[in-house]
């Protein structure tokens, strides 16, 4: 029996899938309901199955426990005959269509025109919004990859593997599942995927017709070449490697004429019986499921062979780990008797391999249009039969306007999407769809809708055709963007681009100084598909001798930046200098108040040499004024100090490319954890500014208290400044400010109440924030006041990056203000979220 398993093929796999139908059976309350001889095994196992049955029952076992293993490894578009166990199934939903808590297995994939070999990670239900971290080790090599989550705008979650390995051992964190997943036999190094890309595994028969070879050349592997009996394959498609494959070849091959495939030591067979097959159309271009698995507008068909003698197959429909069976046929194939036509709409045609077969229309007597996930069973003659489960919309479109997103430096351009039914919500079964209209901004890629007719439900993710460009590097795992990238010139010109573009249409890379165009760069692949590749290491060259560079994709005569290269550090430091050290023309300064500063520049030490660098300088005693931005000269790096940062205290100073091709907003702050171009001044001294510079007494005050000089200031009208002090006040403790902004923030926050109200203050999470902007509250950006701490989502990261300590309920603020109303609250005196800290009170 074990060695039927292990070399059966499809017809061991087939067997086994009979007998977990048997299974069901016997878990049924009514077993009067089917007929077990149905399944087309042997009446001595059908027998056997029912004694052990009622020994199960008297020993109370639960049946439906091995019945609920099974469907944990159902797959969309595979089958449970293939032993294959994938994403795209999402008949483990509930009813609204989201993911129930069990975890799907890891799986090996091929996409042969983006990502090549990938391990798919499946999302987990039973995680905050379906994210998990898996730990896969492939050679010693660790790494832990994050799963998107089931949100809109999350995305399959795929590791590459851009080499090859024996095996991969993978891990969810905090959990007993692990999984080793086998990759090359180095003594039989041929990689079988199907036609959607999902790997076959080495015990199973190929299928008959149309898949994907990977394996190495002949002289990679001591001289060996595939071998083949009967006819030798037919080339589809000629298509390079996947990216770091070296020394390896990629076929998209036809089995069909083939009987078997592989080494001389071990031969694949190829299944030459013909078996049923059911033919997808094309997965909806704009609606996937929540996990992201595809998702089918048309409904499929299924092919069964006409041969000399008659053949009877039963198909059956129901939903995926239901017991009821939606649809059934018994379908008798290969006579010219009236049993051949059948009410199931059978149509006589050619096939893919151009054989007679008999098209048959497995959703008779089903009600449409079809929603939701189905399971087809077509049960014929023993490894022949079929399980595949599909997930259908039938008739759902979706409308974008634009057609299709291009990309700039704010992300995707605006769209607007309907959402409807083919029968516009007047057909039968009350199809509706929630909402109808959607409006996606700039970093929104995918939106959820609720879709249902006959009294089901789904939640599907739709999105509109957009760019989006990913650079893939080998032993590095990396995610589509859909702004152009930022990289660095001495490391980042290696790899490949990827490119989602609208069609297969002409795609050439384009590398610019300015308006100067430098340097043309092909695609790899001169038969693209819809993602066009690009070797970057054919332009480093030119982009390590300029250093700073702009790459553009021409989509036949429209220029899209995709790429801005810069050094990776401008400079190795920065100085202010007096006039007298530094050879910049500069007049000294007449203030109105009478006294004259002597001018000053600043200087950039170990400069780039290029132009567009501006140094951002952020003030220390004045965290909450914008950076004052000065241009360096291209030549020498340095630029005039203005007037308004000569007596302005210590200085904290970035560095970076102001590009207009591809502009970047400035940071309120900088981020603390980058340590490139940020440079710190700080021995600098502070006075302060003459009236002309616009500050008001209480910020003058607020910027003596931080300066050490002087106690909290008591005025009015600083509370915009005191509540954008709280965010940075632990890095200014870091930097060296010799006071707790703290305590002085709310100090000016308890003498101007009303501005602390319509300041926008609330309570989310037991944590205090702040809307940031007039904007609805489920899209705004918050910041935790007393915390300091800014987050669009659940998590609210610290501001050095580090997640926040947990804290018990007690010890966070509670008191709430809303927006615009009259209430206002106190500051408490010390930081929020810790023992003892004053928590803020109604007024």
């Amino acid at each position: 029996m074990l060695r039927f398993l292990r070399q059966g093929g499809a017809y061991a796999a087939d067997f086994v899938d009979r007998c977990l139908d048997l299974i069901d059976w016997l878990a049924l309350p009514n077993r009067s309901s089917l007929d077990p001889t149905d399944l087309g095994l042997p009446r001595r196992i059908v027998d056997e199955a029912l004694r052990l049955a009622e020994l199960a029952e008297l020993a109370e076992l639960d049946l439906t426990s091995v019945r609920a293993a099974r469907y944990s490894s159902a797959t969309y578009g595979g089958g449970r005959s293939q032993g294959s166990a994938g994403p795209g199934r999402d008949d483990d939903c509930d009813e609204a269509g989201l993911p129930s808590v069990r975890a799907e297995r890891p799986q090996i994939r091929i996409d042969p025109y983006n990502n090549g070999v990938v391990l798919w990670l499946p999302p987990v239900g039973e995680a905050p919004d379906g994210r998990a971290v898996w730990t896969v080790t492939a050679d010693a090599v660790v790494n832990r990859v994050r799963t998107q989550s089931i949100w809109p705008g999350g995305a399959e979650t795929v590791f590459p593997l851009n080499r090859p390995v024996r095996s991969i051992d993978v891990r969810l964190d905090d959990s007993p599942l692990r999984y080793e997943v086998p990759l090359v036999d180095k003594d039989d190094p041929l990689l079988v995927f199907a036609e959607d890309g999902v790997a076959v595994g080495p015990g199973e028969s190929l299928p008959s017709g149309p898949v994907w070879l990977l394996h190495p050349r002949p002289e990679e592997f001591a001289g060996q070449d595939l071998q083949t009996t009967g006819h030798a394959p037919r080339e589809l498609a000629d298509v390079p490697p996947p990216y770091g494959w070296t020394g390896w070849l990629l076929r998209h091959v036809d089995l069909t004429a083939v009987t078997a495939i592989g080494y001389a030591a071990r031969l694949r067979p190829v299944h030459t019986a013909r078996r049923a097959y059911l033919e997808l159309s094309a997965p909806h271009r704009d609606a996937t499921t929540m996990l992201g698995a595809p998702v089918l507008s048309v409904p499929p068909r299924l092919s069964l062979s006409v041969e000399d003698t008659p053949v009877s197959w039963a198909v059956r429909v129901r939903r995926p780990s239901a017991l009821e069976t939606l649809s059934g046929q018994d379908i008798t194939v290969g006579d010219d008797g009236p049993e051949d036509l059948h009410d199931g709409g059978e149509i006589a045609g050619a096939g893919r391999d151009g054989l007679d077969v008999r098209w048959v229309d497995p959703w008779v007597g089903l009600p449409r249009p079809l929603l939701g996930a189905y399971e087809i069973t077509v049960r014929g003659p023993l490894g022949r039969g079929l399980t595949r489960t599909v997930e259908l919309a039938e008739g759902l479109v979706v409308h974008s306007d634009p057609p299709w997103r291009e990309m700039g430096p704010g992300g995707l351009a605006p769209a607007g999407m309907t959402v409807r039914w083919a029968s516009d919500g007047a057909g039968v079964g009350h199809p509706a769809v929630s909402p109808k209209r959607i409006a996606l901004r700039g970093h929104e890629v995918a939106a959820h809708v609720t879709v249902s007719v006959h009294g089901h439900s789904r939640q599907l993710l739709v999105s509109a055709p957009h760019m989006a460009v990913r650079r893939v590097v080998p032993g590095a795992r990396s995610t589509w963007s859909y702004q152009p990238l930022r990289l660095h010139a001495e490391t980042d010109a290696r790899g490949e681009l990827l490119v989602q573009i609208p069609a297969a249409m002409h795609a050439e890379l384009v590398v610019r100084v300015g308006d100067r165009e430098l340097q043309r760069v092909r695609p790899t692949r001169d038969r693209q598909a819809m993602v066009a590749r690009f070797d970057l290491a054919r332009l480093a060259d030119t982009v390590a001798a300029h250093r700073r560079a702009v790459v553009d994709v021409d989509l036949d005569g429209v220029w899209i930046p995709v790429i801005s290269y810069s050094p990776r550090r401008l400079a190795s430091g920065v100085q202010i200098d007096p006039i007298g050290a530094e050879p910049i023309e500069v007049e000294p300064i007449e203030e109105e108040s009478g006294r004259t500063t002597r001018a000053e520049a600043l200087r950039a030490h170990g400069f780039a040499g290029i132009t567009g660098v501006v140094a951002g300088c952020y003030q220390l005693c004045a965290p909450w004024r914008p950076p004052v931005r000065v241009e360096l000269d291209a030549s020498g790096g340095a630029a005039p100090l203005p007037a308004e940062l000569h007596d302005a205290g210590p200085l904290l100073v970035m560095l970076r490319l102001d590009d207009p091709w591809v502009p970047v907003d400035w940071p309120d702050w900088p981020d603390p954890r980058d340590r490139d171009d940020v440079y710190l001044l700080r021995d600098r001294s502070w006075q302060p500014p003459p009236e002309a510079m616009g500050s008001t007494a209480a910020e003058v005050g607020l910027s003596a208290y931080l300066a050490g000089r002087g106690g909290p200031p008591r005025f009015p009208g600083a509370a915009d400044a005191a509540l954008r002090l709280y965010r940075v006040a632990e890095d200014l403790r870091r930097l060296g400010i010799p006071r707790d902004a703290r305590p002085a923030a709310a100090a000016l926050l308890a003498v101007d109440p009303a501005a602390a109200s319509t300041g926008g203050w609330t309570t989310w999470g037991g944590c205090w924030r702040r809307w940031d902007a007039p904007v609805t509250r489920s899209s705004s950006s918050t910041v935790c006041g007393p915390c300091s701490r800014t987050t669009r989502g659940r998590a609210i990261p610290g501001i050095d990056g580090s997640p926040p300590s947990p804290r018990p309920a007690s010890a966070w603020c509670t008191s709430s203000t809303t927006s615009g109303s009259s209430r206002a609250w106190s500051p408490p005196t010390t930081g929020c979220g810790s023992a003892g800290d004053a928590a803020p009170s109604p007024r």
